[in-house]
């Protein structure tokens, strides 16, 4: 990511645009969205509620208020959902779940807020 970044950031720089930062990582969301949009929604519903956890909730993903609030049936449906994830390459775990792709996880916030 870092080398993409700093591509992005060169073709800025060469094009002599000038950005926040903000604005500089909003673009290069938003020249991705169609491609995130379409992993995400190609994502069985399970998968979907499983990443929305980890977005929102990731200190608590197995309680059973978080269960509850995203519609989960039992812990081990969850977990099926998070080693699909990792296995798809959208998740890691290293003591919590992370998403390996950081714009990826800026895109659903921005997703999950907008709706």
């Amino acid at each position: 990511y870092v080398q993409y970044l700093c591509y992005y950031y060169w073709q800025n720089k060469k094009d002599e645009i000038q950005k926040s930062l903000p604005e500089f990582l909003g673009g290069i969301i938003h020249s991705n969205s169609y491609v995130y949009d379409e992993l995400y929604e190609k994502l069985p519903s399970a998968q979907q509620k499983a990443l929305q956890i980890v977005l929102h909730k990731n200190k608590s993903v197995f309680s059973r208020g978080t269960k509850l609030e995203y519609g989960v049936s039992s812990n081990q449906a969850l977990h099926k959902s998070f080693i699909a994830l990792i296995e798809k390459g959208f998740l890691e775990k290293n003591g919590e779940y992370r998403f390996n792709d950081p714009l990826f996880r800026i895109y659903l916030q921005q997703k999950t807020s907008s709706s």
